[in-house]
């Protein structure tokens, strides 16, 4: 059975709005074992709504479309939809009663624009909206199953929940439960992830019977293992077989199997190895701190960061030397130890980093190019410094610096 996702409205095409709907609801009909082989978005255009239509029922079997049902001018999927099937509207009794309760509860009177939302095609199923005023509604249509959902995130996904899940369940291939677990990674390139395991493959995409997908989120790439088998039991038995395999090959880069960010897991840790941190930051400007204390409970472990970004402050601050500055400069494996001195003695902290590179886009030399960095460590006694070449723009040049360190400071709380 072949499910195809199409998404209406200028806003998508424009750019306007990122078009969540698709990828929330691929990832539905992908739990239940369905094949979503086609996405689809398109403008507020009656000609164009017609042809995905059309074209969307000569090659797949079951049509989530979203968008188009509001009251305002640009929403006409239904009315546009209804021409298409050859299927007059007719005015829905039950939703106008709704509608009219909906509004009354809020203190406010249904304007006359409201009631075109009532309008559906003869014969469909309605399809109750209880988070907004606009209905959903399934149409047969040669053969083949559309809904219609607004495009509102909220209003979609609890009609889809409510209305659409229970009538795909009924229609799963065997009945087939899944299960997938996805292996956060950083530290390591997709393509060495996948090269990595290259041969356990059977074919391009499963091991074992379970499908590997990769997505990178950079600076980090996620592993989906995904299987779908008779009994649930059966489907989480063979992901944590395939999994305990990718594991023995790129394990050393996985730090969560959850929703848990970096530095949730490295404050976590801390926590239970009754272990303190502390940063002093130069070319990452304070992001690592940041994300740290975005975590609840950072307090507990984090002592402190310094954001010496000028090498006044370096001095000043860190006790870095002048004769330091002039003879290395700043970015320099020199400054780095200097600094991460520094930081212990201003907090005594278990484990202190320090970071002070070329973030670029300007700033570079031939000896030290954009995306140069060091990082210097400090960590029960022990000194140590890494040298980095990341020529990426700035952004991403701090993320993947950030991460580095925090994922340094995780593994020494192992």
């Amino acid at each position: 059975m072949k499910i195809e996702i199409i998404t209406i409205g200028d806003e998508i095409l424009s750019g306007d709005i990122i078009d969540t709907n698709k990828s929330w609801l691929s990832e539905q009909c992908w739990k239940l074992g369905f094949s979503v082989s086609y996405h689809t978005g398109i403008r507020d255009d009656e000609g164009d709504i017609q042809l995905a239509l059309t074209q969307a029922a000569t090659r797949s079997d079951i049509i989530l479309c979203t968008g188009g049902l509001g009251p305002t001018a640009d929403d006409f999927t239904i009315e546009i939809a209804a021409k298409t099937f050859g299927q007059p509207r007719i005015l829905d009794e039950s939703t106008i009663q709704y509608l009219e309760k909906w509004y009354a509860k809020r203190g406010r009177v249904m304007s006359e624009n409201n009631r075109k939302q009532a309008l559906v095609p003869q014969g469909c199923r309605v399809l109750t909206n209880r988070w907004g005023t606009a209905p959903g509604c399934q149409v047969e249509f040669r053969g083949k199953t559309f809904f219609f959902m607004p495009g509102v995130p909220g209003e979609m996904k609890g009609i889809f929940g409510e209305s659409i899940l229970p009538f795909l369940r009924t229609r799963c291939e065997g009945g087939l439960n899944f299960a997938s677990v996805t292996l956060k990674t950083f530290g390591c390139p997709e393509s060495d992830l996948d090269r990595k395991l290259s041969d356990l493959y059977e074919d391009r995409l499963n091991i074992q019977g379970v499908r590997v997908g990769f997505r990178a989120r950079m600076p980090e790439v996620y592993i989906k293992l995904s299987a779908w088998a008779e009994t649930a039991d059966v489907a989480k038995a063979n992901v944590a077989c395939v999994r305990a395999l990718v594991e023995s090959r790129v394990g050393e880069f996985v730090y969560t199997d959850d929703d848990r960010s970096l530095a949730q897991v490295l404050v976590e840790a801390a926590i239970q190895k009754n272990k303190t941190f502390a940063i002093a930051e130069s070319c990452t400007g304070g992001l690592i701190a940041s994300r740290i204390t975005d975590v609840p409970g950072a307090s507990q472990v984090f002592l402190g960061g310094v954001t010496s970004y000028a090498d006044a402050v370096k001095i000043s601050i860190l006790g870095v030397d002048t004769q330091t500055l002039q003879q290395h400069g700043a970015v320099s494996e020199a400054c780095a130890l200097e600094m991460v001195r520094g930081i212990y003695k201003l907090t005594g902290a278990d484990f202190c980093a320090s970071i002070t590179g070329i973030a670029g886009p300007s700033g570079g030399s031939d000896d030290k190019p954009v995306g140069t960095v060091f990082l210097a460590y400090l960590m029960n006694g022990a000194e140590s410094v890494e040298k980095h070449f990341f020529p990426f723009r700035r952004e991403m040049f701090k993320n993947i610096v950030s991460s580095l360190v925090l994922r340094k400071f995780w593994q020494a709380c192992r």
